[in-house]
């Protein structure tokens, strides 16, 4: 009897004691290689731990990285992320499970840069990953990046780079200005995103608006766009080059439901540059302002009036089969069973893109000095967001943008050298198995008889 209260204690006492732990946290990403001096600092004290291939990273914990060294992490949700040399980056927060519905990851940059590829984490809600340095929020969008605090280090790199700059020039043809709903983009691989304020849209992509939903973009070439509810639409294509304007273009199709068009510097200067085509005919967009709407049998759908179009600024031709309606302000026609007819209206939903207010920072570029200090981004692929001082900054594939110490952010005019021609491997299979084997080469280096 003895020996089993005293059995029954214990027990009572041990499962106490794992009822009052603290919960260890799940680690939050490994080390996948190293090479040189990397320390892993845990947050609640303890002794730090030398950042060695295998080594778990968990939340709360601080990685520096000396001179000359480099890690690569990988973590749970797939992110892979190189820090270069005299690097300190803090793991503030991380939560991932493949549905939940509270993932987060909230990274600070203390000092030095990081190379980014992100996983499944930032392709959930907007906001879900971070990255933050004194000065600026780095959003993450699902994307492709790298980020670096700089002091006079990144000028001093430049200084000793002898390649040439190329022009910080955007890749995107429009962004989006305002979404009210749920409105997706799908690319040519099929990949679909759902739109934000900022988000980039290219050639090719198909967008789409939810029945209740609206979204207004802007392009390159000052042209202003407004979906309305339940609109299915393709870029087909897009070209603009501010120093030849006359040479850009802009073709479009409207698959179904209604746009809103206020025409840029494309039909300004070219008056055949700016088309949308519908299966009932192609409208010219010359300068000024149209709605558009497709349904019955120009979206393919049982009912409706077919393609309806009214111009109410400026003028504009619609062309069906071989006949071509010119539309001066006021007119409009519908285009049903091979007949055209006058109308006075369109049921087209959404902003009318000249109401429509368009940050000036949208696609603007600046002079930035290369050896001025702030936090750079530059984005390989994607979208993300630079917030500093109440301004926002949104960067799309290829382009590199920055916060600057006083809180206001630029895009370059053109790439700074440090980032064109920077070393540091990007975190992807072909470069990880060069670091892995650097590393494996300075280990056996180092264990040879001298």
């Amino acid at each position: 009897m003895g020996v089993n209260r005293t059995w029954l204690a214990t027990a009572a006492a041990s499962a106490l004691a794992l009822v009052q732990a603290p919960l260890q946290a799940a680690p939050a990403a490994q080390v996948e290689t190293a090479r040189g001096v990397v320390m892993v600092e845990p947050a609640q004290g303890g002794a730090p731990r030398i950042g060695a291939t295998g080594v778990a990273v968990e939340p709360g914990d601080r990685i520096k990285t000396a001179d000359g060294a480099l890690v690569l992490l990988r973590f749970v949700d797939g992110t892979r992320m190189t820090l270069r040399p005299n690097t300190e980056m803090v793991v503030a927060q991380y939560q991932y499970q493949r549905e939940g519905v509270d993932n987060n990851m909230l990274l600070q940059l203390v000092r030095g840069g990081l190379r980014t590829v992100t996983g499944l984490i930032s392709k959930g809600a907007p906001n879900v990953a971070r990255v933050q340095t004194t000065t600026a929020t780095i959003g993450i969008r699902g994307t492709d990046f790298d980020a670096r605090v700089c002091e006079r280090d990144c000028g001093a790199e430049s200084a000793r780079l002898a390649g040439d700059s190329r022009p910080n020039a955007a890749a995107a043809s429009a962004r989006v200005v305002t979404v009210d709903g749920d409105v997706r983009v799908a690319d040519n691989a099929g990949h679909v995103r759902r739109l934000i304020a900022g988000s980039p849209i290219y050639p090719g992509e198909v967008f789409e608006s939810s029945p209740q939903a609206t979204a207004a973009l802007a392009f390159r070439d000052g042209t202003r766009m407004s979906m309305g509810p339940g609109t299915r639409a393709r870029l087909d294509d897009f070209v603009f080059d501010e120093g030849n304007p006359s040479e850009g273009r802009l073709l479009a199709s409207l698959l179904r439901g209604s746009l809103r068009v206020l025409g840029g510097r494309i039909p300004e200067m070219q008056p055949q540059g700016a088309l949308v085509n519908t299966r009932s005919g192609t409208v010219t967009l010359r300068p000024g302002g149209f709605d558009l709407r497709c349904s019955g049998e120009c979206a393919a759908e049982p009912a409706g009036e077919g393609l309806e179009v009214l111009a109410w600024q400026g003028s504009g031709a619609v062309a069906a089969g071989t006949a071509t309606h010119v539309l001066q302000t006021g007119q409009g026609l519908a285009l049903a069973g091979g007949a055209a007819r006058p109308i006075t209206s369109v049921a087209a939903g959404g902003t009318r893109p000249d109401a429509l207010q368009v940050p000036a920072e949208l696609f603007a570029r600046e002079n930035v000095a290369e050896d001025e200090p702030g936090v750079f981004v530059h984005v390989r692929d994607g979208h993300v967001e630079i917030a500093s001082g109440g301004q926002s900054l949104h960067l799309a594939r290829g382009e590199t943008g920055m916060a600057r110490l006083s809180g206001r952010v630029a895009r370059p005019l053109i790439q700074p050298r440090f980032i064109e021609y920077d070393t540091v491997p990007v975190p992807v299979p072909a470069r990880v198995m060069s670091m892995a084997s650097m590393v494996v080469a300075e280990a056996r280096s180092t264990n040879m008889c001298r």
